[in-house]
């Protein structure tokens, strides 16, 4: 029967600022991890700061006796040991289906299941009508696969290495391979020398089965450690400087806190203490869950709490049971303040305002011990005020959490975030106007909750990177310094290596960065709509009329959310939320299947000419004709090799794409549409040094990057065989595809 929600939570669905703005509330929908009764987690087992050099992230809850263990949703299922103790083992759940829509999660690890419920002497315990829900399951499926197969062969052992674990056959020895790596494994055969016959390599024979939300996936005895652990995209970065990875050791562990120790040098320490904003408390997972609108459904009952008070109460034997939490992002993705550039002036170095009202407000320094997340304990009511240059295009966006200060679809920017200067003697202008966020309560408890805030209060300064003088008596070279653009903050991905594997040299990835990020796109009242975005990274290969191949790299942001200045008389940025998601795509030159935009959107051409070089050029569309809010960038892949080659000779780390306008003032397009210009940018990339220095490097030669309508960016060859698209029967002449044919030689 299908559930219904009461009139009471319908009425709570969407929250409203005087009618500026209509949002979805949160509709949680998850399963308790743990049988109910007499849970426990102590201060000292509370996911946080410990100290400057500890974080714990694994949310350790203990008991009496045995409890029954459940699978919080839908997911795919890896087991692995337990470093500590031999007769448990850890389970890692990839959501299949994300509990909260707002939060993305890569994985759930459940530390210290007893192994006995899941396998015996290297096979897989139990059978169809015995063991737990998992196990019952994953023997139903191994039956019938072996079943339904054509064959007279008895089915093999049903091997502990069909769900990812260790066994002398598969000893997954190397602790530094990454978890990722066993749910995106590519299915391939060998033949055996021997035998000569066809099988799996050892280390990718099993299929990781998928178990739904609330089934009973094993036991625990006296305690058990839940991490949540937040989804950044499905790729990993190329010789990563952060000692801190997502490895077999992190998912092995009976009990894992982030250590400083383990850096070697204060950049990696800074690193490691970044890594804390990768996972987010269990508690405060649940206690989202208490707004009247979610559904936490608790051991094998088939009707979920959904009033605040039943969600509360399965929380009070926790000690974080009232925290909240802030996370803070910032500049290039960083944590606010990562750079140091928040601070509020020099001789002050706290850089932020905080309290329950909006009068008054503690200044101190962002985040607890150190670590880049804050907390405070059982406010109904939370106010904060950052620091801020007052530039013009200061926002801040709320991901996660209820405003309830004035705003514009979650984002709060202009006037209602920047004190008035000419009130500078009453107010201090290095801070933003307070804003207000409020949490879930239960009589005069306030819930554990977390919001996740996207800030972009302050322009950051770059200095392009010299390289040291080969004289020590030379004056010194003062390097030119810049301070970024908007576009200067959204393209990385240049080191990313896709999870997802592809199965010829044809076949080629895409990768999607799932951390959103604050961009404003330009509009025809001469100011910004703004809006957050994900970007990815999408190759193809594209042939010219004789059929030789040119591999390519697109960049592009998607837009999550966004916010318009509405003009009726005048066109307005579509809201066109894109639905682009990580895979790999196959090309052939038997037909035009190179990359193009998702519709609405579609790419024009407009041929013209750069001191005598005919140019085709590309325009970014959309069917409705309003204006674009999206960003794309392509190149091709040996330019984008040449920028890769500059992150290996330089240990660089967080890279995002520069782009330097190589001439100030626009040019006049020469061919077609005479009101029309264009502009050139050579292309660099900013990146961290092993030091954490920041700085600005460019390729030996130039990349030159066009752009006509700054919403698609090109260079020379990546748009050079781009065939006539959508409507060019009725833009261009026959002379101008005659000059396209010339561009083609």
């Amino acid at each position: 029967m299908p559930e219904t929600i009461s009139n009471t939570q319908s009425q709570q669905l969407t929250t409203s600022d005087d009618g500026l703005n209509i949002k979805p509330v949160l509709q949680p929908e998850s399963h308790f991890v743990i049988q109910n009764n007499n849970l426990t987690i102590t201060q000292q087992n509370s996911f946080g700061p410990l100290s400057p050099t500890q974080f714990r992230t694994t949310s350790k809850i203990t008991f009496t006796g045995n409890k029954k263990i459940y699978a919080l949703c839908k997911g795919q299922v890896l087991l692995q040991p337990n470093t500590e103790n031999t007769s448990k083992v850890n389970l890692i759940l990839k959501p299949f289906n994300q509990p909260i829509k707002d939060i993305s999660i890569k994985f759930i690890i459940y530390r210290g299941l007893e192994k006995s419920d899941f396998i015996n002497n290297n096979l897989i315990f139990g059978d169809e009508n015995t063991g737990t829900d998992f196990i019952k399951h994953i023997w139903k499926e191994f039956n019938q696969f072996y079943s339904s197969e054509n064959t007279n062969e008895l089915a093999p052992p049903f091997a502990a290495n069909y769900i990812g674990f260790p066994t002398t056959t598969n000893p997954q020895t190397d602790t530094s391979k990454l978890i990722d790596s066993f749910f995106y494994k590519l299915s391939e055969t060998t033949l055996n020398p021997t035998t000569e016959l066809p099988e799996e390599p050892s280390e990718k024979a099993f299929e990781l089965p998928i178990i739904k939300r609330g089934a009973w996936i094993g036991n625990a005895n006296s305690d058990v450690g839940i991490d949540i652990v937040l989804n950044n995209g499905e790729y990993y970065i190329e010789n990563d400087t952060n000692p801190f990875q997502l490895d077999l050791a992190f998912a092995r562990s009976s009990d894992y806190k982030l250590d400083t120790a383990n850096g070697t040098t204060d950049f990696q320490k800074k690193l490691i203490r970044e890594s804390c904003t990768q996972f987010i408390d269990l508690v405060a997972f649940y206690g989202l869950h208490a707004n009247g609108a979610g559904k936490l459904f608790v051991d094998e009952n088939t009707t979920p709490l959904t009033s605040k008070e039943d969600i509360y109460n399965m929380l009070l034997g926790f000690y974080n049971k009232n925290t909240q939490y802030i996370y803070l992002q910032s500049n290039r993705q960083r944590s606010y303040n990562f750079y140091g550039n928040y601070e509020h002036s020099v001789g002050n170095t706290n850089n932020i305002k905080i309290g329950t009202d909006s009068n008054t407000l503690t200044e101190t320094i962002f985040g607890n011990n150190q670590w880049p997340i804050h907390k405070v304990e059982n406010n109904s009511s939370l106010y904060i005020q950052l620091t801020t240059d007052n530039n013009n295009e200061v926002a801040l966006y709320t991901k996660l959490g209820n405003l309830i200060s004035s705003h514009e679809n979650n984002f709060v920017r202009n006037n209602n975030i920047l004190e008035d200067s000419s009130n500078s003697t009453t107010v201090d202008i290095n801070y933003t106007k307070p804003v207000g966020f409020s949490f879930n309560t239960f009589l005069t408890n306030t819930v554990c909750s977390l919001i996740q805030l996207i800030y972009e209060g302050k322009k950051l300064i770059v200095s392009e990177y010299l390289e040291p003088p080969t004289d020590p008596n030379a004056d010194p070279i003062i390097p030119n310094t810049f301070y970024l653009k908007d576009i200067d903050d959204i393209f990385g991905l240049l080191d990313a290596v896709p999870f997802v594997a592809t199965k010829n040299e044809n076949e080629l990835p895409s990768i999607m960065e799932h951390n959103l990020q604050i961009i404003n796109f330009p509009n025809t009242v001469h100011n910004s709509d703004i809006g957050v975005v994900k970007t990815n990274r999408i190759e193809d290969i594209i042939y010219n009329v004789e059929g030789f191949p040119t591999n390519r790299v697109t960049y592009e942001t998607t837009l999550e959310n966004g916010k318009q200045n509405i003009n009726l008389l005048l066109k307005t940025t579509t809201n066109v939320i894109d639905n682009r998601s990580a895979r790999t795509i196959q090309f052939d030159n038997s037909q035009k299947n190179y990359y193009e935009p998702l519709l609405p959107y579609y790419i024009s051409n407009e041929i013209f000419d750069d001191n005598g070089t005919p140019i085709m050029g590309l325009t970014l569309e959309l069917e409705d004709e309003k204006i674009p809010s999206k960003i794309i960038v392509g190149i091709t892949s040996s330019e984008n090799q040449k920028l890769k080659d500059i992150i290996s000779t330089f240990n660089l780390t967080n890279i995002k794409l520069f782009f330097n306008p190589f001439k100030d003032d626009l040019e006049d397009l020469t061919t077609l549409k005479k009101d029309s210009k264009y502009n050139i940018h050579t292309l660099g990339i900013i990146g961290e040094n092993n030091n954490g220095v920041l700085n600005l490097y460019y390729p030996n030669d130039d990349i030159l990057i066009y752009t006509i309508d700054n919403f698609i960016l090109f260079s020379y060859m990546y748009s050079k065989y781009v065939i006539e698209t959508k409507k060019i029967d009725k833009i261009y002449s026959n002379n101008t595809k005659s000059l396209w044919q010339n561009i083609q030689q």
